[in-house]
């Protein structure tokens, strides 16, 4: 009897850790959903795309989707992100049209994305079959006569349109003139502000954080939510781009612009991962892997702060 149970809680843990794998056989899954299966010709066709995928494979948005035959692309929206329990599932909508009608299949879409080992792979979705029809119409109705216009009493819209646009230019005027005072107020407070604050540089930002660490005052989360915070930061103000608004891929992939070691670009890579794997995936580093990133860190600002 306690063999046989032994044997099911073996084969129960076993499934337990091959779930992953059996969600994502090919660790990405992208698929297209679509609110309605009927159109008229110039419609917009909007298809919900979605990708399911694990924390340590990343989605290149930058690639956008283009024109097929039979379909054009109007828009793309931004992708939104969502946090499941053991992956994560970024969307975004595509609004297509055609001009043909009959029987139709929407495109596949190609979504090309790097596995955990850096390689580049694509995926691509389902096809959704639509029904595109013509604007009807009916030729055999006599046309309607066109009704005679209504009378108008006589009125001076030269003097209504001249008190009008009067009124609104002297509102407008005013408008302004509040905003540029505002406006100018504002920038010499911070201009003043600026001035009377004490200027840290982003070394000395990094080696207080690893102070923190070094005296246990900080957990690993914490410690490289602030260094990439600070890397970031940096980013915008050295080279003018919205790092704080991009994921780590999308910062290296700009910083190759600007790098011209790729060694070094690689480690910087590396070191960015990483701290995505701590802060998403809980992920333990060792005292080597610490000091490394904070070395790769602190030479970073220094290789770039002059140029």
């Amino acid at each position: 009897m306690v063999s046989h149970l032994n044997r099911y809680l073996i084969i129960l843990c076993g499934l337990l850790f091959s779930f992953p794998a059996l969600v994502f056989p090919q660790g990405i899954r992208s698929y297209v959903e679509m609110d309605s299966a009927n159109f008229r010709i110039g419609d917009p066709i909007v298809l919900n795309l979605t990708v399911d995928h694990p924390f340590d494979y990343s989605i290149d948005w930058h690639q956008n989707f283009t024109s097929s035959q039979n379909f054009q692309v109007l828009h793309q929206s931004s992708v939104d992100s969502i946090r499941q329990r053991t992956f994560i599932t970024e969307k975004r909508t595509i609004t297509l049209v055609t001009f043909d009608t009959g029987r139709l299949r929407t495109p596949s879409l190609t979504v090309w994305y790097r596995d955990n080992a850096g390689a580049l792979k694509s995926d691509k979705t389902n096809q959704v079959s639509i029904n595109v029809s013509t604007v009807s119409t009916n030729l055999n109705q006599p046309f309607r006569s066109i009704a005679l216009p209504l009378h108008v009493t006589s009125f001076n819209y030269i003097r209504f349109v001249a008190i009008f646009f009067f009124i609104l230019a002297g509102a407008l005027g005013t408008f302004i003139y509040l905003r540029w005072k505002k406006k100018r107020k504002e920038l010499r407070d911070a201009a003043l502000k600026e001035m009377l604050a004490p200027q840290v540089s982003p070394i000395d930002l990094l080696r207080q954080i690893e102070a923190k660490r070094q005296q246990q005052q900080i957990t690993s989360e914490e410690y490289y939510v602030s260094l990439t915070q600070i890397l970031r930061e940096y980013i915008e103000s050295k080279f003018s781009y919205p790092a704080t608004e991009h994921t780590s891929r999308e910062i290296i992939i700009y910083l190759g612009k600007k790098i011209t070691e790729p060694d070094f670009l690689l480690r910087l890579s590396e070191d960015f991962q990483l701290a995505d794997l701590v802060k998403f995936a809980r992920v333990q580093p060792t005292s080597y892997e610490n000091a490394r990133v904070m070395n790769s860190a602190i030479e970073f600002v220094k290789k770039t702060e002059h140029v």
